[in-house]
């Protein structure tokens, strides 16, 4: 994933994630029979089983979690003292990641710093990744824009002072000794696929045709979107899915929803579109609406920000994820800490969510952060409560 949907729009413009190869489009074959039955009846009872499947799959994520997906405490309260410098990208998403950092950062008694760099100017960056080092940091985090953006040719410098990068939202990428971990990397954009396309399976009665709006030449919205696919081919044999492919100038010039929009009335027979991350394609309901297409048509989104997640409280989406963004602040200071101690750190932690529907109790927010008690269960975690 990739930033979530109210950063992810600018941030496309800058090149804010790892290249990786476009997605082809994918869609699933046709039902399957099976050896005594009938084809009709095997078909029937192989779509009734992958549904039941499906909405098992849908409903915990639903549910959401009741705690937090770390269960390891740290060996000890974390040593006082220690400096962590916090790269801000420049817009909103960023300051509320920021505001979490912080806060763990001073729970956990070290000292925080922030530094303002322009994610449309890699070369900020690198900037401020040489201005840090003058702050004597241990550890420091960066988010969106990848190592060879060049920032990864300060990797040596800070190897050389014994500085830990704690990298997120970066989509593929290579951890070492020095860049420890990327939190809400590949493994989260794939889940928000997972998780939405169970809910469009299950939705659908195992009969959906979904559109997949994916942008080529960002990571995560890829990889959200191939997840979506794959696990509709695996998990629906009645289900179809079809990707339009769109790129980041696209998205800046703002002109992706009217593709969406042409793309849907071509292809009459779908009936459901998935946006991997909602902010690339704004005003949808509307759009929908505009071409009499509202009631035809069932949109999902990943990575949604309060204006989207209004959208679905007035009924006008059938199902969301949003972005945890205070709790993956929480776990970018936690691979820090762990660090601190000689610990065990995980590479890719992921920040749970939670699949919300016009039927769910939900605030609308910008950060969708689950188990609500989160911060407190981190504390005890690192001994600070």
């Amino acid at each position: 994933m990739a930033l979530s949907s109210s950063r992810k729009a600018p941030l496309l413009a800058a090149v804010v994630t790892a290249l990786l190869l476009g997605l082809a489009a994918c869609s699933s074959s046709g039902p399957s029979s099976s050896g005594s039955s009938s084809p009709s009846a095997s078909s029937s009872s192989s779509t009734s089983s992958q549904v039941a499947a499906a909405q098992t799959a849908a409903t915990a994520v639903e549910r959401g979690p009741t705690v937090i997906n770390m269960t390891t405490p740290l060996k000890s309260k974390p040593a006082p003292g220690k400096t962590f410098v916090f790269f801000n990208c420049g817009f909103t998403v960023c300051t509320i990641l920021g505001n979490a950092i912080e806060a763990a950062v001073q729970s956990a008694g070290w000292k925080f710093r922030q530094i303002t760099f322009n994610s449309a100017d890699p070369a900020t960056l690198v900037q401020a990744m040489q201005q840090a080092l003058r702050y004597h940091p241990s550890y420091v985090s960066l988010t969106g824009l990848p190592a060879a953006s060049g920032w990864g040719t300060e990797i040596p410098a800070y190897q050389k002072a014994g500085v830990k990068i704690v990298a997120a939202f970066l989509g593929p990428t290579t951890t070492t000794s020095t860049v420890i971990a990327n939190v809400a990397g590949p493994a989260f954009d794939q889940e928000l696929g997972v998780d939405l396309a169970q809910f469009f399976i299950a939705d659908s009665g195992g009969k959906g045709q979904a559109l997949i709006e994916t942008v080529t030449d960002e990571p995560s919205v890829l990889l959200t979107g191939e997840a979506f696919a794959n696990t509709v081919k695996a998990g629906c044999s009645g289900c179809s899915t079809t990707t339009l492919g769109n790129t980041q100038s696209q998205v800046v010039a703002n002109s992706v929803t009217s593709t969406v929009v042409a793309d849907l009335r071509s292809h009459p027979s779908i009936n459901y579109l998935f946006i991997p991350a909602a902010g690339v394609v704004p005003g949808v309901p509307s759009a929908l609406a505009s071409v009499g297409l509202a009631d035809k048509v069932k949109y999902l989104a990943a990575e949604a920000a309060a204006s989207d997640l209004d959208v679905l409280k007035s009924g006008k989406a059938a199902a969301m994820i949003g972005n945890p963004l205070r709790y993956t602040g929480y776990l970018i200071v936690d691979a820090a800490l762990r660090s601190s101690e000689g610990m065990t750190v995980d590479p890719s932690p992921t920040p749970p969510v939670q699949l919300v529907t016009p039927n769910s109790t939900f605030a609308a927010a910008d950060t969708f952060d689950v188990p609500a008690n989160f911060v407190s269960e981190f504390a005890t975690l690192w001994h600070t409560s």
